[in-house]
């Protein structure tokens, strides 16, 4: 992966959790060139529904510290790179109330192309 394919996801992921945070899931088809998962407003009801259950006020934004107890190793945000190179799967684990476990996985996906990557928004996922 080159460091201008992580500038590019890491602002992806940036501007979606932003979009997270303030609550504008209107704004999630902006952040990214296809999303698989389309239904805004299904995605808003299940977050807001999410935040409530966990008692948490909002989701944090990008790279707001986790607290674990007990502490371990963690890394918020996974790449995986495609074995044929074609492309990057990203699993970013949210936060909230900053840095409180959210227990969802954002899920994007990233295709090579000949004019770079292209953004897919997959799904929220419970960790």
């Amino acid at each position: 992966m080159t460091e201008q394919e992580l500038g590019q996801i890491t602002k992806v992921v940036k501007d979606l959790l932003q979009a997270f945070h303030e609550r504008r899931y209107d704004a999630l088809p902006s952040c990214v060139d296809e999303m698989e998962w389309a239904d805004t407003d299904e995605i808003g009801e299940i977050m807001d529904l999410n935040l409530e259950a966990k008692e948490l006020d909002f989701f944090d934004e990008y790279s707001a510290p986790c607290h674990f107890h007990p502490a371990y190793e963690y890394h918020q945000m996974r790449i995986h790179e495609y074995t044929d190179n074609r492309g990057i799967l990203v699993d970013y684990d949210m936060t909230g109330n900053g840095g409180e476990i959210a227990d969802l996985v954002l899920q994007l996906k990233f295709q090579r192309r000949d004019s770079g990557l292209c953004s897919t928004f997959l799904c929220i996922d419970p960790a």
